[in-house]
């Protein structure tokens, strides 16, 4: 894996942070950067089995093929609710170090934010996508 010159941030978890949240911060960005929608205006997207021997640290790792639309009540404006199509089942992870990266997630019961540091060749299924921030 090639060491590029890219630095994680300390942090500590807020209760509302996900998987995306988490790893922007980690890349000292801002936590409201962007949503899964709107990846592709701060990020350029490699396919991951194109992309596994290139791997550097602060790459972010997207899982999204197992991805379901759902329609939720997701805004209010002037006393109405809003419904929009919400993504579901995406994940987001980012490399540490070597064949290791970190993620956050919401497994426990009920529901909070937790972290993890894992070897990528130990998951289940891997990642759909790499992410590099956009220069």
């Amino acid at each position: 894996m090639s060491k590029e010159n890219i630095q994680l941030f300390d942090l500590s978890l807020n209760k509302g942070d996900t998987c995306l949240t988490y790893v922007l911060k980690r890349l000292g960005l801002e936590e409201d950067l962007c949503s899964y929608e709107t990846l592709h205006d701060h990020f350029d997207q490699f396919q991951f089995s194109r992309y596994k021997k290139k791997l550097s640290v602060g790459d972010i790792l997207l899982w999204d093929r197992d991805i379901k639309w759902e329609w939720m009540p997701w805004i209010i404006k002037d006393k109405n609710i809003i419904w929009k199509n919400i993504p579901l089942g995406v994940h987001f992870g980012i490399m540490e170090d070597d064949d290791l990266f970190s993620d956050c997630t919401r497994l426990i019961k009920p529901p909070h934010p937790s972290l993890r540091i894992r070897r990528l060749n130990e998951v289940h299924k891997n990642p759909d996508w790499v992410l590099k921030l956009s220069k």
